[in-house]
């Protein structure tokens, strides 16, 4: 079959070029974020494979570049989980946010508790924590008597 990804691609039709196009993405999910038509066009001699993995090939290079540059030792480059109480979305983030004295929290986090609070109908522990800002919203809520969390 002309349609076969292994074909150089100026021996296919239009057609033929676009079903192998479609067939290796079918394969391949990292394929979709990739556009092989200009490099199809531009280099006739090469098969859909041989682009798509030379699109892969310098995406993977930009990406190393952009590393460097900014210096990135993230869990991608050291291949470590990072810890549950450094996640952003961590169980360890929510509790800093209910158990910190209001004060200590940065602005950002003040309107994450804020936020969290607000959507949960408490907005009289937020207003307490801005008149006491040295409380904390767990030793607010323990002392309504009322649910630790939203």
């Amino acid at each position: 079959m002309a349609s076969s990804i292994h074909v150089p691609n100026i021996q296919m039709t239009t057609r033929e070029r676009n079903n192998a196009v479609g067939n290796y993405r079918a394969i391949h999910a990292w394929a979709t974020r990739f556009n092989p038509y200009p490099m199809l066009n531009a280099n006739p001699g090469m098969s859909v494979e041989q682009v798509f993995e030379q699109l892969l090939e310098e995406d993977d290079q930009r990406l190393a570049g952009l590393r460097a540059r900014m210096g990135a030792t993230g869990p991608e480059d050291t291949c470590e989980p990072t810890p549950r109480a450094r996640r952003p979305d961590g169980q360890a983030t929510a509790e800093r946010l209910f158990t910190t004295s209001w004060h200590r929290l940065a602005a950002h986090e003040q309107a994450q508790l804020r936020t969290l609070l607000d959507m949960a109908g408490r907005q009289d522990i937020t207003r307490a924590l801005t008149l006491d800002p040295t409380m904390s919203a767990d030793r607010l809520i323990a002392g309504h008597n009322m649910e630790a969390r939203p």
